[in-house]
């Protein structure tokens, strides 16, 4: 009698529901850190198939570096067409730096891996979810922080910087702007490095931020960054020996005039605005431009702020 091996009763269950799964399987956003171009993150297809050719200045953009609370594609370089444009201002994420984007390898491609192929991909997993899960046996509930940015006392002027590169190192630039007590613009700034670590452009964007500020005359000034590194050498400046030991005696020197400079650290959720301008300012030629008025793109991020508008962080 010819007996045909049938297989596992599971195993031909899950066969039998790959259809109602695929969904499930596809890439997971977490701290977004995927590549913007290069990963499936759409579950449509990677974009780079879908333009003629991703700019230079584009190919090391993360999914995280485009998506802020709201989508930011006028960062972009390259050309999307409209119905992938469409496509990702219809998805809203939510991201978490503790959990990295994941994705099931198989996919279901080729279905008739055997168990020998598939026991060793479930074990791998399992381990990554245990090292995300530490010792304990369950996720432990991660409390929900509502951030908005804080307006200055009256009297007082609110500078926020911050500090973007492309790859650390990679393609770099400075951003920052002044408001008044009531959140009103006051004056903005960027500027391009171009190779550079991000620590470099945090302390150029605090650099620069206090020689505008002295110069229009504003002498009761707080100044905000979301650089805990930066603004530590500040406080503590390190030997002569470090690397940007000079250009962190130039803001040493300004702090040092005749004002009141105070220095405060912030979570990026609500240094948006600084962070829109320091992108900016990567995609610059320019070594420093000022604004007077917001450029396109920032009037929202603003209103946000000025409305005390809050962002979720985790």
């Amino acid at each position: 009698m010819n007996c045909q091996k049938r297989g596992s009763f599971t195993w031909n269950s899950v066969r039998k529901a790959a259809h109602e799964l695929h969904d499930g399987f596809g890439l997971k956003i977490g701290n977004g850190h995927s590549n913007f171009w290069y990963s499936d993150w759409l579950n449509e297809g990677v974009l780079c198939e879908k333009v003629l050719i991703v700019d230079v200045h584009d190919v090391n953009l993360r999914i995280c570096d485009i998506w802020n609370g709201s989508w930011h594609l006028n960062m972009l370089h390259t050309n999307l067409p409209s119905d992938c444009m469409n496509a990702i201002l219809s998805k809203s994420l939510i991201l978490s730096e503790e959990v990295p984007d994941v994705r099931n390898h198989i996919c279901f491609e080729g279905m008739e891996r055997c168990t020998k192929d598939i026991v060793p991909v479930i074990l791998n997993s399992k381990r990554n979810i245990g090292n995300l899960l530490g010792d304990g046996s369950s996720m432990q509930a991660q409390e929900t922080r509502w951030i908005h940015w804080v307006k200055p006392p009256l009297g007082h002027v609110a500078l926020n910087v911050d500090g973007s590169s492309m790859g650390n190192p990679g393609m770099a630039g400075f951003g920052g702007l002044l408001r008044d007590c009531a959140g009103a613009w006051l004056q903005g700034f960027c500027g391009s490095v171009g190779v550079a670590e991000v620590l470099k452009v945090e302390l150029l964007a605090i650099l620069h931020g206090l020689n505008i500020a002295w110069r229009d005359g504003f002498k009761t000034l707080q100044c905000f960054s979301d650089s805990k590194l930066a603004l530590s050498l500040l406080e503590q400046p390190p030997s002569c020996f470090h690397k940007y030991a000079s250009i962190i005696a130039q803001i040493r020197n300004l702090i040092a005039r005749d004002w009141r400079v105070s220095f405060h650290h912030v979570c990026c959720e609500d240094n948006q605005a600084a962070d829109f301008l320091a992108k900016l300012g990567a995609r610059s030629v320019e070594q420093l431009v000022e604004f007077i008025h917001p450029p396109q793109g920032l009037p929202e991020l603003l209103f946000a702020d000025e409305n005390q508008i809050s962002f979720a962080r985790k």
